[in-house]
């Protein structure tokens, strides 16, 4: 029996140490009542956004940091009602290594990363996000950070999946505009003979460049979507004609 106990005890000290801490519950309940608008900026993620004033350090009162220290993507999917239903300007999110750290896979996380992404584009679809790159870890000597060092190397790989999963995601998300209409202001700057422009919700439009139209919001048919995801755009005239640019 007294063996018995040893083990139970030892096998909740082991679980434990990989659960959710007090520290990450009480800022949870913290992050539940504190206000997000329209007008923020959300830096969300674990103890290297947690550990920063980003608000000072970017001398913006709009720039809310959301970090948890120790968290992971799957708890952090569980907290992000506040911040979804604030319907945030931006959005910058680092996630990743503490899930390594605990033996989650790559697949999860990513995984876990696609359904936030997910989320703020069906609830809160003018909410730009950037997934941040997972920073490298080194310092094998310290061993309170071992299983971070001893999962460093997937870091690397992690991270061109996170890439590539983006850069599908704005390609799904740019492609169901096809043959919608909306504003854009296109910029002054000329590429290649080309303007470039924005919709509300930061697709990116591009037409050959007609300085009548610079600095100018006018209402766009958008077209086709190329391989860097930029739509091709159509002026729509006030008798709903459309003149290709």
């Amino acid at each position: 029996m007294k063996r018995i106990l040893i083990l139970a005890a030892a096998l909740f000290t082991a679980c434990t140490a990989f659960a959710q801490s007090e520290y990450n519950l009480q800022r949870r309940s913290l992050f539940e009542v504190l206000p997000v608008y329209s007008s923020d900026i959300v830096f969300l993620g674990n103890s290297i956004t947690d550990g920063c004033e980003w608000a000072e350090l970017f001398n913006n009162r709009h720039v809310k940091n959301r970090g948890i220290s120790g968290d992971r993507s799957g708890w952090l999917l569980d907290r992000l009602d506040p911040i979804v239903g604030g319907h945030p300007k931006k959005l910058f999110l680092m996630i990743g290594v503490n899930d390594l750290a605990a033996g989650v896979s790559p697949d999860e996380i990513v995984a876990n990363v696609a359904r936030l992404i997910d989320r703020f584009q069906s609830e809160s679809r003018w909410t730009k996000i950037y997934v941040q790159s997972i920073l490298p870890v080194n310092g094998e000597s310290f061993a309170k950070f071992r299983n971070h060092y001893e999962h460093g190397r997937q870091i690397v790989p992690l991270n061109k999946r996170l890439e590539a999963l983006c850069d599908r995601l704005h390609g799904d998300f740019c492609r169901r505009a096809e043959g919608t209409e909306s504003a854009v202001l296109f910029e002054s700057t000329m590429r290649g003979g080309m303007m470039f422009g924005f919709t509300g919700n930061y697709i990116r439009v591009k037409a050959p460049y007609e300085r009548a139209f610079i600095n100018r919001i006018c209402r766009v048919r958008l077209g086709a979507m190329d391989g860097t995801h930029d739509l091709a755009g159509e002026i729509v005239r006030d008798n709903g004609e459309t003149e290709r640019l």
